[in-house]
Formats: structure tokens, C-alpha cells, sequence
């Protein structure tokens, strides 16, 4: 078993599974973006058993792409992020949320072009809240009041992000109100 009792290896388990998270989004993206075209015209073809593969091996290759292109269709993707740098580029991604970590959520049709929100959430705010130069500038323009703590976020306007090079990268700000 894990001796969790040692800070930097559970602080070094922990970086390992940021990074983790971060390579599968980039994957995702990745296949995202494969030629669908060529991917209907391999489905099309009917493929035969050979004489060492069983004929049900067979069926379920023909089943599967099928699978495949459903899901290409609604795939839909929701991740969560964690606070932009001063060049608008989203530190961490998440396919979860992570409590005192996470105060946007983005989602992507197609993995490359996705629209952000801020979270509307306690544990959001209260971790937007702690520097909204550096939290929340980098990709939110505020309208209205921001003096005073708020108890609620509204998103008046979605932002824009694009995956480039491994990274959400804000393309346009979302616009924010504090109530």
C-alpha cells in the first residue's frame, strides 16, 4: 500500500495526475480533430472474417465504428479550469471539478474551440475572490460593481477559449457581474 504520510510524494502524485489530466484533454483534442470523411469510408466497408478470426471478432468490428460516429456526434465535453496566467492560457484543466481549484467551466464540441463560464458556486467565489486581478481579469471583463463581496456570479456573456499547443487559451473574455 501508499504511505501517504510524506507531503512531497503525495504533492508529487498529485502534480503527476495534473499533468495526466492535462495529456488525456490534449488527446481528446487530438482525436477530435481526425479526418471524419475518412473515417465514414472506412465504416462503409463490410469486413469479412479471415480463417484464424472468429465471426464474431468480425461483427463487432463493423459495430464498433458505428459506436464511434454516435458518440462523434454528441461529444460534447465539459472540463473544468482552474485560474488563466496574465496570457490568458488556463493553468489546469479537469474533467471534474475540483473544490478551491476550479472557477471555470468550458465546453467543447469539436475540442478545439470551446465557450467558458464562471462558476456560480461558494467554493468558486471564494477562490475568484482572493486576487480578482489575477483570477479573474485574464478572462473575464467585469461590468457593474466589483468593490464589495459578492454572492453570486452572473455570466452575462460566455467567453471563448482554443485549444492550442496543449493549452485553453482565452480568445474573448466573458463578461461577468457581481451581485
Amino acid at each position: 500500500m501508499f504511505n501517504f504520510n510524506n507531503n512531497e510524494e503525495v504533492a508529487r502524485l498529485v502534480e503527476r495526475i495534473e499533468a495526466l489530466e492535462k495529456r488525456v484533454a490534449e488527446l481528446e483534442a487530438r482525436l477530435s480533430q481526425q479526418d471524419v470523411k475518412e473515417e465514414r469510408e472506412e465504416r462503409r466497408e463490410e469486413r469479412k472474417p479471415t480463417a484464424t478470426e472468429p465471426a464474431f471478432i468480425a461483427e463487432l468490428s463493423s459495430i464498433i465504428p458505428n459506436v464511434s460516429a454516435e458518440r462523434e456526434t454528441t461529444s460534447r465535453r465539459t472540463y473544468y479550469l482552474t485560474a488563466p496566467n496574465a496570457n490568458g492560457v488556463f493553468a489546469q484543466v479537469s474533467p471534474r471539478e475540483q473544490i478551491g481549484k476550479s472557477i471555470y467551466q468550458l465546453t467543447t464540441e469539436d475540442g478545439v474551440n470551446g465557450q467558458f463560464v464562471m462558476l456560480d458556486t461558494p467554493d468558486a467565489i471564494a477562490t475568484a475572490m482572493i486576487s480578482t486581478s489575477q483570477f479573474i481579469k485574464p478572462a473575464c471583463k467585469v461590468v457593474g460593481e466589483s468593490a464589495r463581496y459578492p454572492r453570486r456570479i452572473v455570466t452575462e456573456e460566455e467567453g471563448t477559449a482554443t485549444f492550442q499547443a496543449g493549452e485553453w487559451r482565452v480568445s474573448r473574455k466573458a463578461v461577468v457581474r457581481f451581485e
